[in-house]
């Protein structure tokens, strides 16, 4: 039985080690000859009254990005610029245009930057748009802040020859975004990840493969892994 368990934590763990290098979030090609064109998505879950990392980073060298947001529910975009510490878009957080319904374009460091306004593009609050004309020259990065708990559909697209520099695929966690602190502190926890979410509550409290299925659980109701994530744990016990 011992081996039973042993093998099912080393599948999670190696599981894991897999999923780190498959990207989710903004993801851009490396290239020596510079960026081409291109075009991806992703989902999204942003919980209610919490303001959340999207996962990946916007690097320098990106040319025209148009970024699309389609929720049914109302969440908010923020946009950051990582080197300058400077929210550059969102509302109330002292950025440079987001105070606003509707929309509005500031310039910043060479770029165009355009929003739809925290109450959308015109089809309901969680449909939102962020345009950036031009190239960037600063790492960029999104958050997004659930007014309402739910999933959101992310487009989005850039321009090619952008830059003459490689640039490096940014995964899940890069070192600016931590994963928070767990609620599973010891065995006796009270979580609904230490007990009635967790495949492992009955007899392995405190056990690796406990806290690896609860943790996982955790980080993808927070949005920090994706749902596919879940759901592959989930279904493999």
């Amino acid at each position: 039985m011992n081996k039973i368990y042993l093998l099912l934590a080393s599948s999670i763990l190696i599981f894991n080690v897999n999923y780190a290098f498959a990207c989710t979030g903004f993801c851009f090609p490396e290239s020596s000859g510079g960026i081409p064109a291109g075009n991806d998505s992703f989902t999204q879950y942003t919980p209610y009254d919490e303001l959340i990392d999207v996962p990946g980073i916007i690097p320098v060298g990106i040319k025209d990005l148009y970024v699309i947001l389609d929720s049914s529910v109302d969440v908010d975009i923020q946009l950051y610029d990582v080197d300058e510490n400077k929210p550059l878009v969102g509302w109330s957080i002292g950025a440079l245009i987001g105070d606003g319904a509707g929309y509005a374009k500031t310039t910043y460091n060479g770029i165009t930057i355009e929003y739809s306004g925290y109450n959308g593009n015109g089809t309901g609050q969680g449909n939102e748009y962020i345009k950036i004309t031009g190239v960037t020259k600063n790492r960029l990065v999104m958050k997004f802040y659930g007014y309402q708990a739910g999933y959101a559909q992310v487009d989005y697209s850039w321009g090619g020859d952008g830059s003459s520099s490689p640039v490096t695929y940014y995964i899940d966690s890069s070192p600016i975004i931590d994963f928070p602190k767990t609620i599973l502190i010891d065995k006796d926890s009270f979580s609904n990840y230490a007990t009635t979410d967790n495949a492992f509550k009955n007899g392995l409290n405190g056990q690796c493969t406990w806290y690896v299925y609860g943790r996982v659980m955790e980080l993808v109701d927070k949005g920090y892994l994706s749902q596919v994530v879940g759901e592959r744990v989930y279904n493999a016990f």
